[in-house]
């Protein structure tokens, strides 16, 4: 009994500790990154988001935590902000595969040598399974100025990889991954181990 329950215990430690956290893959493209005393104001950038909902709310508070620790300041509604941000999120088309995998199997045998003996055997089976994934995103682009074409100063995204469509749960996560990386370059794709209780972000 002993050893079944410091099994139990530490298994309950392994999946407390994982799910304390989640992997995001962020990247970013930059021309004119943003400057520490400029102003900015959120836009609507994808059919997904929906200004004023509660998902918009949560990911606009979050991202103004990001840019006022970096000196920036959200413009009043009567002013003309340096920097409007296109904010894009949701939940992508799912991706299905088929992921193969090694079967552990164990068998019994006999053998006699004077006397009857139990020998137990292992072999392995390959098997696949059909695997759902399903991107969880969100994206920010920067405009600077009054510019009225659709050229971006710069592009930041972040992307979960999962097999639920939990949007609403890691949204403020996917947002805490940009905050290095929001308004600059990333050198190719970067994977991050990111908190997924907002109590957690520093």
């Amino acid at each position: 009994m002993r050893w079944q329950r410091l099994t139990i215990l530490t298994l309950s430690l392994l999946w407390g500790g994982c799910a304390h956290t989640i992997g995001v893959h962020v990247d970013g493209e930059s021309a004119r990154s943003m400057q520490a005393g400029e102003t900015y104001s959120f836009v609507v950038g994808g059919p997904q988001a929906v200004e004023g909902s509660e998902r918009w709310q949560v990911t606009t508070a979050t991202l103004t935590r990001i840019l006022q620790q970096q000196g920036l300041q959200q413009a009043s509604a009567k002013e003309t902000a340096d920097w409007r941000l296109f904010v894009d999120y949701g939940v992508g088309e799912p991706q299905v595969r088929e992921r193969y995998y090694v079967s552990p199997m164990a068998y019994g045998r006999f053998a006699s040598s004077g006397r009857n003996r139990l020998g137990l055997g292992f072999s392995a089976r390959f098997r696949t399974r059909t695997e759902t994934r399903i991107p969880l995103y969100l994206r920010v682009e920067g405009v600077y100025g009054d510019t009225t074409d659709e050229t971006r100063s710069w592009r930041s995204s972040a992307v979960r990889i999962s097999t639920r469509g939990d949007l609403d749960q890691i949204l403020p996560a996917l947002a805490w991954a940009l905050r290095d990386i929001i308004g600059h370059s990333t050198t190719g794709n970067r994977s991050l181990s990111v908190p997924i209780n907002p109590d957690q972000f520093e």
